[in-house]
């Protein structure tokens, strides 16, 4: 099983457990899976997600058409086109370019 496999059996283990209602305890028990080993992963899969997550930039790729009649600014993250007109806020821009950019 290569890392990647391991990482995603993982991540899929915890998401079932969460959404079984179960205790991890519980869960565990009634799919022969290690208590310490699922607490391991849990952290694991937490401490490397987290670098990623906490970086302030997102890099953003700038395709420039600008019409002169126009006071509006298209941003496209991935698959996700965002609007902004004049008046809008950079920081909720900024958030939601972060927000979107791991999904995407």
């Amino acid at each position: 099983m290569t890392v990647s496999e391991r990482r995603a059996l993982w991540q899929a283990r915890i998401a079932d457990q969460a959404a079984s209602g179960l205790s991890i305890t519980q869960w565990c028990d009634a799919h022969e899976v290690n208590r310490r080993q699922f607490h391991y992963w849990i952290k694991h899969l937490q401490q490397t997600a987290a670098p990623a997550a906490a970086s302030p930039w997102v890099r953003v790729d700038l395709n420039e058409q600008v019409h002169e009649d126009s006071n509006r600014l298209v941003v496209r993250v991935g698959a996700a086109a965002i609007e902004v007109q004049s008046g809008f806020s950079p920081k909720l821009l900024a958030d939601l370019v972060r927000t979107l950019a791991p999904l995407c």
